[in-house]
């Protein structure tokens, strides 16, 4: 209740924000105290003495910013943001376990990849030989530590702090100080010679897609985890029959991720924070915090599509923060285990992903060019890689929503039998 109180306060604050204190109307010094001023009571309200532990982890994090050397401070804050977040992922396994209760590691969870992804922001700004930069490195570089006022306004975001989802700083900043809208603007204007405009956003879409996306969970989701717990019955199942009733159970969680994260994308849009240029007609596009395309995610052939139209936002920090720097496709599945917690059916639900993933790499390299001899063949192989990411993705994330290891190893064991 406090969480969808909080959402419903940013959104109906988002339109002022965005229409009284627009860039060309306010400073962007009053826009960033605005954000403070309504943000760190919001989060008070929300988790009561508990967003202390917000404030600390962001307050030590940004001292190693300004303090340490980049080579160096981006690891430190990586390790301090991410052990934070372990220590309270922990605590919350100690007296909430297997259970739900809203608390911190919610928010710190979007922290850790604001503090960690502006250490490594950072420390690209400071790299002279822009040669030794990825092109994404290059597009997310900061030239200098934020100050404190900047820092504490892209932490303490009012319309992005319950859920997210997750935008850079460099995107945070040119949508406070109004930069995003007028390069889009002047480019607008070179490329189709019209006069520029305020862009405007439509809140329709996600709005109904957070109410149609909720329903179906909210009605069968008690239902699905009641008959989880009826091993028997289970059993007794042939094995399409239970395919069907786990890739059932995981689509209904799916769900709930729509929900909320549709939903932080409504309040965000109502803020204002969301423009990410115009296409090659001139329309305005909103979507650079969209964190799912729910209908890409439910009818693509492809595993790896699909995780990248999952939880975008969250894709885009674990690339700049591991993948561009390891290119390790296993180093990014752990992280964002550990990331989530400590249950083992989040390892094995990730670890396990990398893996298909590597599999798949190898599937569409060796067979694919096998079926690209007609159409009809093509089509074939379309369909069967349908089937397969239907199967593989109620094989992976049923772990995730048990997130006991006995039990996943008991339906594992149940559906081969």
């Amino acid at each position: 209740l406090n969480f969808l109180v909080c959402q419903l306060v940013a959104l109906l604050l988002g339109f002022p924000f965005r229409s009284v204190l627009a860039p060309e109307k306010t400073s962007t010094h009053v826009r960033h105290l605005v954000q403070i001023a309504i943000g760190i009571p919001m989060c008070y309200f929300c988790f009561g003495s508990q967003m202390l532990h917000y404030l600390i982890s962001s307050l030590v994090c940004y001292g190693l910013m300004v303090s340490m050397k980049p080579g160096i401070m981006e690891k430190a804050v990586f390790v301090v943001s991410m052990g934070y977040l372990a220590v309270m992922h922990i605590y919350r396994q100690v007296y909430d376990y297997g259970g739900y209760t809203l608390d911190i590691t919610g928010p710190l969870m979007v922290g850790v990849q604001k503090l960690s992804s502006l250490g490594f922001c950072i420390k690209d700004g400071s790299v002279k030989d822009e040669t030794k930069l990825t092109p994404v490195m290059k597009l997310r570089a900061v030239k200098e530590v934020p100050t404190l006022t900047e820092f504490l306004s892209y932490m303490f975001c009012f319309h992005n702090l319950m859920c997210g989802p997750f935008s850079f700083y460099n995107d945070y900043i040119a949508f406070m100080d109004g930069t995003c809208f007028v390069k889009a603007k002047e480019l607008r204007l070179q490329l189709l010679h019209v006069e520029p405009f305020i862009p405007s956003c439509s809140l329709i879409s996600p709005l109904c897609t957070c109410e149609v996306r909720q329903l179906p969970a909210a009605l069968l989701l008690p239902f699905s985890s009641l008959l989880l717990q009826t091993e028997a019955e289970f059993l007794a199942l042939g094995f399409v029959r239970k395919m069907l009733f786990i890739m059932a159970c995981t689509t209904l969680h799916r769900f709930k991720y729509y929900f909320a994260w549709k939903l932080g994308e409504l309040v965000n849009l109502a803020a204002g924070l969301g423009f990410n240029g115009y296409d090659e007609s001139g329309k305005a596009k909103w979507d650079l915090i969209n964190n799912a395309d729910i209908f890409t995610i439910e009818t693509c052939t492809s595993l790896k599509i699909l995780l990248d139209k999952w939880n975008m936002t969250t894709t885009f920090w674990l690339r700049y923060v591991v993948y561009e720097r390891m290119h390790s496709t296993l180093g990014v599945f752990a992280l964002s285990a550990f990331w989530h917690g400590y249950y083992p059916g989040y390892y094995i639900t990730f670890i396990g992903g990398a893996f298909f993933i590597h599999t798949a790499r190898l599937v569409r390299r060796k067979i694919r060019p096998l079926f690209q001899t007609s159409g009809s063949m093509a089509l074939l192989y379309d369909c069967l890689t349908g089937l397969a990411t239907r199967l593989s993705i109620g094989y992976l994330v049923f772990p995730h929503v048990l997130l006991e290891y006995w039990q996943a190893v008991i339906v594992y064991r149940y559906v081969l039998l």
